[in-house]
């Protein structure tokens, strides 16, 4: 699942998701119980914690009813037709918050991903994203 939404609250609500509990910040993300959502600071690792407050440059994580974990950043125009799209393996930077051209939220699938580079913690703090073609 790869959308698009004006807002990181549109796309919660739409994936019926609960800010995840006290007890559980700190763990990694694949132990947390689905249906949560929290804010990573590295997300470019398979296992990342989450935690509740969205700090400076912390990247949006979902943890969807099914399990599957997606990123939620954003992306420039270009870059959101190519993740729609799904047609073919792309590129593309994803960013915590608003930056420059990186005006759309983007909920990126973390199966999707076939390589993450560390965030940059400079320009945006982006991370560039790898991505495989859908199924």
């Amino acid at each position: 699942m790869n959308d698009t939404l004006t807002d990181p609250e549109a796309l919660r609500a739409r994936h019926q998701l609960r800010l995840l509990e006290v007890e559980h910040e700190g763990v990694p993300v694949s132990l947390l119980p689905n249906g949560v959502y929290g804010f990573a600071h590295a997300p470019g690792i398979r296992e990342f914690p989450l935690f509740q407050k969205k700090l400076s440059q912390a990247f949006e994580t979902h943890k969807l009813a099914d399990g599957s974990v997606h990123l939620v950043g954003f992306v420039s125009a270009r870059a959101a037709e190519q993740l729609a799209s799904g047609r073919e393996s792309s590129e593309l930077d994803l960013y915590p918050d608003a930056w420059e051209d990186a005006t759309q939220v983007a909920c990126v699938a973390l199966a999707r991903v076939s390589q993450a580079r560390p965030p940059s913690r400079d320009n945006g703090n982006y991370v560039r994203l790898r991505l495989e073609q859908l199924q």
